[in-house]
């Protein structure tokens, strides 16, 4: 689905669909619902996702809970960020992990040797990296998703980077189908309404 391989790729299916709207460039979640900001964020969150895949490695470090100013939001601003305007992003990567990009027209591989957050800056076309920064190891107030390399359902640990007496494996199965019936649902939508043309 990154690189399309003889079917859509899902960025194209979600933006070539009726989810989004030409005129405004605004999105909704079903074919029935009104277009909105909140749909519009979350499409465009998705978009930034479908870009990334881990091709090695324990992948991307996933915050699950923050105790910062009582969030709870995942996808927050301190671990990410794209600027189109700039070329560039902010992601958390786990240390000993390659992620393949894929914002241009040719995927980018990069192995990121330390657990961090990172800012990758990539040239005007997004084909290629100009500078890979660390700007912060992952925050002490901080829950992440630590995965398994052999296996991505069955063995999750929920790391505090705080101490490592804190450091807990835990069943995260529920997390793990929370976060992959959203994928799916979206990716569901994506190739039904591409399906419809």
């Amino acid at each position: 689905m990154l690189e399309g391989n003889e079917v859509t790729q899902a960025w194209i299916g979600l933006i070539s669909s009726d989810l989004k709207q030409a005129t405004t460039n605004m999105f909704r979640f079903s074919s029935n619902s009104p277009y909105s900001q909140y749909a519009t964020a979350i499409a465009t969150l998705c978009l930034f996702l479908m870009g990334i895949s881990p091709e090695d490695g324990r992948g991307l470090a996933i915050p699950l809970i923050s105790d910062r100013h009582n969030s709870y939001d995942a996808l927050n601003y301190r671990h990410f960020e794209f600027d189109y305007v700039n070329h560039k992003i902010k992601i958390p990567v786990w240390g000993g992990t390659t992620l393949k990009f894929m914002y241009g027209t040719k995927p980018i591989n990069k192995y990121f040797e330390t657990t961090g957050i990172y800012v990758i800056y990539f040239t005007p076309d997004w084909n290629s990296i100009l500078q890979t920064v660390k700007v912060s190891n992952l925050y002490p107030n901080e829950y992440y998703i630590y995965g398994n390399e052999q296996s991505l359902i069955n063995s999750y640990t929920i790391l505090n980077t705080r101490a490592s007496s804190q450091i807990k494996t835990i069943s995260t199965s529920l997390v793990i189908v929370i976060l992959l019936v959203i994928v799916l649902t979206w990716i569901t939508i994506i190739f039904l309404l591409i399906r419809k043309k």
